[in-house]
């Protein structure tokens, strides 16, 4: 997969999507200082808007990521581009987070 950058504020952040929920500032501050220091080592996973109106991409998973970078005042973030509908988008945020242990449902 390709990763482009893209500017941050094309991209739609829909805290409801993502399975782990509404993810707060200080939730990311140790993320957020890792980044400064090493950068970012995974990229963000966004899907295009069909019918896009203020955003062009929609967040599919790396919130936490997201949030960080909005914290760093990034302008910019690293993505991959998935061609997927909402129920497979749904299905990779939940894959992506299967793993963590401190998930919440």
């Amino acid at each position: 997969m390709e990763i482009v950058s893209i500017p941050i504020c094309q991209i739609e952040v829909n805290e409801e999507f993502n399975c782990r929920g509404k993810i707060l500032p200080l939730d990311v501050a140790s993320l957020a200082s890792d980044i400064a220091l090493n950068m970012l080592m995974n990229p963000l996973t966004v899907r295009k808007i069909a019918d896009p109106t203020v955003y062009t991409y929609s967040l599919v998973s790396g919130f936490r990521r997201m949030k960080a970078l909005r914290l760093l005042d990034w302008k910019e973030a690293p993505c991959t581009i998935v061609d997927c509908d909402e129920q497979k988008a749904i299905v990779m945020n939940l894959s992506e987070n299967m793993q963590r242990k401190d998930l919440n449902i």
